[in-house]
C-alpha cells in the first residue's frame, strides 16, 4: 500500500527525559512484531522520535526494490527504562 506523507512520532512533552517508546505493527514477527522486524531495518525500541517515509512514486518498478511499505496501524508502547517511583508525564506528538 502507498501513503503519502512522513508519519513521524515524538514527545511532546518527556518529564525528566524518563520515557522511550517503541513501535509495534502486525507482521511476520509475531502477533504485534516490532517495527523493523524481518525487514533488515533497525529495531524500533528505546526511541525519543520515530518517522517513516516512503519515497515510492506511482508509476513503473520504481516500488519494486522497496523493502517496507506503509504499515496499516502501528500500536505505540511508551514506557520508562529506569525502574523508580516518579510522577512525571509524558505526552505524545503524532503528525502526517
Amino acid at each position: 500500500m502507498h501513503g503519502t506523507g512522513a508519519p513521524t512520532v515524538t514527545f511532546a512533552a518527556n518529564g525528566g527525559a524518563e520515557f522511550r517508546f517503541e513501535m509495534r505493527t502486525a507482521g511476520s514477527c509475531g502477533a504485534t512484531g516490532i517495527l523493523g522486524c524481518g525487514t533488515g531495518s533497525s529495531s524500533a525500541t528505546g526511541l525519543t522520535s520515530w518517522s517513516f517515509t516512503d519515497n515510492c512514486t506511482s508509476g513503473g518498478n520504481n516500488c519494486s526494490t522497496r523493502t517496507t511499505g506503509w504499515p496499516s496501524s502501528v500500536l505505540i508502547r511508551v514506557y520508562r527504562p529506569a525502574v523508580g517511583n516518579s510522577c512525571s508525564q509524558y505526552q505524545l506528538r503524532v503528525t502526517r
